[in-house]
């Protein structure tokens, strides 16, 4: 450091006047114009987007805005952005409002500017307007979405049902840089719009983005993502189990071994099957304690003389002096007859067994260290019982 001194210095003095005049001011000046650029940069504004994504009809209308109120303003390398001081832009986008910049896709107040004498076929015209600029608005506030276009074609009335032809759409979507929309919110769309417009089924819609390509490609898109999620999903429940096991496992150790002397690791299968067991079980009625569903009781009896005790003509019959018998016998009978219908016992029962179950489990220890037979064996058994295990 102070041999460069030394020679500046030296330098310096060999100079003539006339050349330290020269290396004066040249430092001067640059000085100078380093100060002069620093201020004109420091006042020069803050340039932020006032509105992106302009046609060039509302582009011009708000440039043209602005000149006349002596704003100033940059237009953007595509055209369509223009920029104006950060200062300016809150209150000029304010006054640009009121005034109904930039126009874009029109909605209801399309019928502020209805004249009178228009005939039906103008107004359900004006109507289709309004629904199609209305919905596009409202799909342009997704942050993915720049700009949207909505076409609606609705069927003439018919006479006859049968004859109807159903409401139909397509949705025209240019996206942000970098942007993507998911299924979710294509799916979104199409249900908004859906719900929008009468006698309009969802898949009577198309949606495609500005390099053509169709967003909402049918029922079987939509099964693979179904299946996708739900592969997603039971991965990330796995995930879960394996680290919940780990971690207390990993604490278990710790807590015998010393922090940082085991390492484990855990591997699930789970079965996501679902399955559901649907089970009838009859009983048998013990002891006559069920429940008599009919009973029938048949009761006869008979009280009274038997008859005389008759025959054909024979020989004793007709023997003289043969003693006949005596008055008709008394006699009694009954018969008693009980039939009785229980219910059957019968148990219905439904099983679901919900998916999720483990089906089976691999954990591996590491040991930084040496350990006897009887340790192992401790340990083996200590990491057994924290994850369930059973023999059987």
């Amino acid at each position: 450091m102070a041999d460069w001194k030394e020679q500046s210095l030296r330098l310096w003095q060999k100079l003539d006047r006339k050349q330290k005049i020269i290396v004066v001011g040249c430092a001067a000046f640059l000085f100078f114009a380093i100060l002069a650029w620093s201020y004109w940069w420091g006042g020069r504004p803050e340039w932020v987007p006032l509105f992106t994504g302009l046609d060039s009809k509302d582009a011009g209308e708000i440039v043209a805005k602005l000149k006349e109120t002596k704003v100033p303003y940059e237009i953007g390398p595509d055209g369509s952005t223009i920029l104006v001081s950060a200062k300016d832009v809150y209150r000029v986008r304010l006054d640009l409002a009121t005034q109904g910049l930039p126009r874009g896709n029109k909605g209801f107040e399309i019928f502020d500017q209805t004249k009178f004498g228009t005939t039906e076929f103008q107004n359900r015209v004006y109507l289709l307007q309004a629904l199609q600029g209305e919905l596009a608005r409202t799909i342009e506030q997704l942050a993915e979405v720049e700009k949207a276009r909505v076409h609606i074609v609705l069927p003439e009335d018919s006479l006859y049902r049968k004859n109807e032809k159903p409401a139909t759409a397509s949705i025209m979507l240019k996206l942000r840089p970098q942007a993507q929309l998911s299924k979710q919110q294509v799916r979104g769309i199409v249900n908004l719009v859906a719900h929008s417009i009468s006698n309009l089924k969802p898949e009577n819609i198309t949606v495609v983005d500005n390099f053509a390509r169709i967003l909402n490609d049918g029922d079987e898109s939509e099964n693979q993502l179904a299946a996708g999620a739900t592969a997603v999903s039971q991965m990330e429940i796995t995930r879960k189990v394996q680290e919940n096991m780990q971690r207390s496992l990993q604490s278990l150790l710790e807590q015998v071994l010393g922090p940082n002397k085991a390492a484990v690791r855990v591997t699930a299968e789970l079965n996501f099957d679902q399955k559901t067991v649907d089970r009838q079980i009859f009983e048998p009625v013990v002891d006559d304690k069920g429940i008599i569903r009919s009973m029938q009781e048949t009761t006869e009896t008979y009280k009274g003389n038997t008859p005389n005790p008759g025959g054909p003509p024979g020989t004793t019959s007709n023997i003289p002096g043969y003693v006949t018998p005596a008055t008709n016998s008394q006699s009694n009978y009954e018969k008693k007859e009980v039939t009785r219908n229980y219910e059957i016992s019968e148990t219905k029962e439904k099983v679901v067994v919900a998916p999720g179950s483990i089906k089976r489990l691999t954990v591996a220890v590491l040991v930084d260290g040496t350990l006897t037979r009887q340790q192992q064996d401790s340990i083996t058994r200590a990491v057994a019982s924290a994850v369930g295990y059973n023999q059987s």
